[in-house]
């Protein structure tokens, strides 16, 4: 059912998105692996960075996007973390494409 959703959603918007832009352009994605129990996640990430590549993209990295901390929660199981002054912070991945 995932690879549907990959083939059928992912594949398709990221195909749109590289082939609209000019030559020496980039394009930011912000997508985040989908969790769905304990350490096992629905791959997005990695599928985004397969998929523009195989376009011909090129991956130069990711920022991260901070999000405002969430008190009470436990961030022990979050996949998307980043120490900031003695805090863990979550973060959403904004992915850094380039098209040559």
């Amino acid at each position: 059912m995932y690879h549907d959703w990959r083939d059928n959603f992912l594949k398709p918007t990221l195909t749109n998105a590289y082939e609209s832009l000019r030559s020496d352009r980039y394009l930011l994605w912000n997508i985040a692996d989908i969790k769905l129990s304990g350490n096992n996640f629905q791959p997005l990430e990695q599928d985004s960075i397969d998929i523009i590549e195989s376009l011909g993209g090129e991956y130069k990295g990711k920022l991260k996007m901070l999000m405002a901390s969430m008190i009470g929660v436990d961030q022990s199981n979050v996949k998307n973390k980043v120490d900031v002054d003695g805090v863990t912070l979550k973060y959403e991945p904004i992915f850094i494409f380039h098209k040559k």
